[in-house]
């Protein structure tokens, strides 16, 4: 996982996110100021980080409009 390019990340998550739920997010884009990949599901925004401690999954966060966040975890394939 260290030795991937941004692209070769974002094109393995998009590709697990869409495994784990088939059309269910928009395009993922990455914000570079912030170093995390971003989509979004109906009304909630998803963040991940390049950097993850888990090697078996993405981890990241769930935001709601209200400001309310919870951790997510997606199985890498």
């Amino acid at each position: 996982m260290q030795n991937m390019t941004i692209e070769e990340i974002s094109t393995a998550l998009s590709h697990d996110l869409d495994k784990a739920r088939p059309n269910a997010f928009a395009t993922l884009a990455y914000d570079s100021a912030r170093k995390l990949f971003k989509t979004r599901k109906e009304n909630a925004v998803f963040e991940f980080d390049y950097r993850q401690k888990e090697s078996d999954f993405w981890v990241g966060t769930k935001t709601y409009g209200s400001g309310v966040k919870s951790k997510v975890r997606f199985k890498r394939h």
